[in-house]
Order: structure tokens, then C-alpha cells, then sequence
């Protein structure tokens, strides 16, 4: 294996693992936010459960924000010597 071969393969890793912070936070965000809606019989209808989606955009506790730093932190450390473009090919945003 050619060293930025594995380079690569470590930036990869560590972004697809904070990655996978970002996603599984939003999701526990989500879900609160619907379990507390449905308890309090705010969500009746698909209408009222987006106010949970827009709740993610707005992120009040921070703690979304807080995992997509980690997502910066390892771009910064693992990811300084490799072509990010190669990669993380295709289209993001």
C-alpha cells in the first residue's frame, strides 16, 4: 500500500466517523423532539412534525454544531496531506 494510500484511507475513516456523530445527534435530536410533540399532542399532523426538521436547522442545544466541529477537527488532523477532492469525490451541499 503506497503511504498517502493509507493516508487517505485515515482521513476517510476519521470524517466518515464524525460524520456519523453529525447524523446520529441529529437523530436523537429528532427524535426528542417528536416523542415531546406527540406527548403533548403539539404533532397531529405531517405539518406540525416539521417544526422538529426546522428545530434541527436551528439546533438549540448546540450539540449538533458541537459534532459537525468534529468533523472539522478531523479534516484538520487527519486529512492535511491528502487530496480531498480524490477522496470525497463527487457533489456535496
Amino acid at each position: 500500500m503506497h503511504p498517502s494510500d493509507k493516508a487517505a484511507a485515515n482521513c476517510q475513516s476519521a470524517v466518515a466517523m464524525a460524520m456519523g456523530k453529525v447524523v446520529n445527534q441529529e437523530l436523537r435530536q429528532f427524535g426528542k423532539c417528536m416523542k415531546s410533540g406527540l406527548q403533548a399532542g403539539t404533532i397531529t399532523d405531517t405539518a406540525s412534525l416539521e417544526s422538529c426538521v426546522e428545530e434541527l436547522k436551528t439546533d438549540p442545544t448546540g450539540k449538533i454544531a458541537k459534532a459537525k466541529g468534529r468533523v472539522s477537527t478531523a479534516l484538520a488532523r487527519r486529512c492535511a496531506d491528502v487530496d480531498l477532492a480524490t477522496s470525497f469525490p463527487g457533489a456535496c451541499g
